[in-house]
């Protein structure tokens, strides 16, 4: 019988849905398009939901655009009392001050936690700015990675690492991206991924054809050059161990059979609602009709009635998230020798 065990390990924690881009290939356009501050989870209210919470090894903070709510450093911090091994900030990188700010009061409360800002950049010049929706973005965004850089000099817990996307807009032209973003960019991992499966179908780029296989070797291959730390270079192996377990997902169409969502894997929307991933968007109820429990909105009728669909699904449930890749390498044992090869 299906049990809940504890609390995701890996939590994705939308803080807002507000927005100063328009990407071609968001799939939260619609909740962006409605965003309302009012709605949106207060400092105080995550960390009584976090307070509840079990162990707790990877926070992903995302958006919307994290960086446009002004208590974001006290939302973060609230958030990850439990000490997470990880804590990642995805942002557009418009806005430099927020992210330093952060930086500097998260390595001040939680020296034994990463801290780790993805910078989102999908092509050189006025491509990303195109492809964003925002002109101007892209040197803002290098104004901004500077910035980190100085910073994770002084600081041992802040990584940063830029994030292109494989869409239909820059299909074409990454390779000359490739060519100029060592250069151009600091970063301690440069991550490729393809759009959201849940994007719009007109963004969407081919992720199993031979062009995203030749891209991501090259990603590979810079991350492998200019890894500056043995955690560096571990990343790169677990990375390349992943994109071979995924090419098996991808030709099995069945990932939904390892990726443990609602057990390994969750998500918290700005306004309290619970998911158990991204690509099922199906709320499970609101930790605020539920005290601020997060657990007891996992054990709730309609949690466990989305167990029992899942585990019944033919075909088998499949996507292409990467954070379900994730949990589904790190939480099967069954995977673990591939990490080892």
């Amino acid at each position: 019988a299906f049990r809940f065990r504890s609390t995701p390990q890996l939590l994705v924690f939308f803080v807002t849905a507000r927005c100063d881009c328009r990407c071609r290939m968001c799939f939260y356009l619609p909740r962006i398009a409605a965003s309302d501050p009012s709605v949106e989870l207060t400092p105080d209210e995550a960390g009584r939901i976090f307070r509840g919470y079990g162990p707790l090894a990877y926070l992903k903070i995302t958006g919307g655009e994290p960086t446009l709510r002004p208590d974001l450093p006290e939302l973060v911090l609230a958030a990850a009392g439990r000490r997470p091994r990880l804590v990642e900030v995805s942002t557009n990188g418009g806005r430099a001050e927020p992210l330093l700010d952060l930086a500097e009061r998260f390595a001040r409360a939680l020296p034994s936690s990463l801290l780790s800002v993805q910078l989102s950049v999908d092509g050189w010049g006025d491509l990303h700015d195109e492809i964003r929706g925002r002109p101007g973005l892209f040197e803002r965004v290098r104004r901004t990675n500077r910035l980190l850089a100085a910073a994770a000099a002084r600081l041992p817990n802040l990584r940063v690492e830029i994030v292109t996307v494989f869409s239909s807009g820059n299909a074409g032209r990454l390779e000359e991206f490739l060519d100029r973003v060592g250069e151009g960019f600091f970063f301690h991992r440069l991550i490729l991924t393809g759009v959201h499966g849940t994007a719009p179908e007109g963004a969407r780029a081919d992720v199993g054809g031979e062009a995203f296989r030749r891209l991501r070797l090259r990603v590979s291959a810079l991350n492998a050059a200019g890894a500056r730390a043995p955690s560096s270079r571990l990343a790169v192996r677990f990375k390349e161990a992943k994109d071979r377990l995924v090419e098996r997902w991808e030709s099995e169409r069945n990932l939904g059979r390892f990726c443990g969502a609602l057990r390994r894997l969750g998500v918290l929307s700005e306004a309290g609602e619970v998911f158990a991933c991204e690509p099922l968007w199906a709320s499970l109820g609101n930790v605020r009709d539920h005290g601020y429990d997060l657990r007891a909105v996992l054990r709730s009728p309609a949690a466990r009635e989305f167990a029992r669909k899942l585990r019944r699904s033919d075909p088998p449930c499949h996507c292409s998230w990467s954070c379900a890749q994730t949990c589904a390498l790190i939480g099967n044992p069954h995977f673990w020798p591939a990490l080892l090869r």
